[in-house]
């Protein structure tokens, strides 16, 4: 497989799921629309890139054909975000409070990458919500009914 450059070098490896080229940002992959990540996840669009809190894309998991959320990070990050949502919403499951936070699909590692999938949920996201509100601002009475 390929080496991987400077952390702002963006290099090519090989996915061992095709010969597709997997671009390496910031130790972070750059998908396309269409690419596969771990032999199942096909990629619609990515929604979020921070190097601090991972990759976020939304993805069809083909194998069992279903929208979710993929969030990957690197395996290696001691301080990884995707690490400490996918503890929090494990321990959420174990006492039955899912249904107020995201529900996990999957969490995995691929290659050097740490991953997690969440159910992907319909509605409006964050920010159309925010967009929404007079002033483009939540009330701090809204916030603490979110919270």
């Amino acid at each position: 497989n390929g080496v991987e450059g400077s952390a702002n070098d963006a290099t090519t490896n090989r996915t061992s799921t095709d010969d597709t080229p997997l671009k390496i940002l910031n130790g972070l992959p750059m998908m396309e629309t269409d690419e596969i990540f771990d032999h199942r996840f096909r990629i619609y669009e990515r929604i979020g890139w921070d190097d601090r809190v991972g990759a976020t894309y939304f993805a069809l998991d083909e194998k069992e054909n279903k929208q979710v959320i993929l969030r990957i990070d690197r395996n290696d990050n001691a301080l990884s975000i995707v690490k400490m949502e996918a503890v929090f919403l494990r321990e959420a499951e174990k006492h039955h409070r899912w249904i107020f936070f995201e529900q996990i699909h999957r969490q995995a590692i691929y290659r050097q990458f740490f991953y997690l999938t969440i159910y992907h949920r319909y509605g409006p996201s964050l920010i159309d919500s925010i967009n929404y509100m007079k002033d483009h601002r939540f009330s701090h009475g809204t916030a603490a009914r979110l919270a």
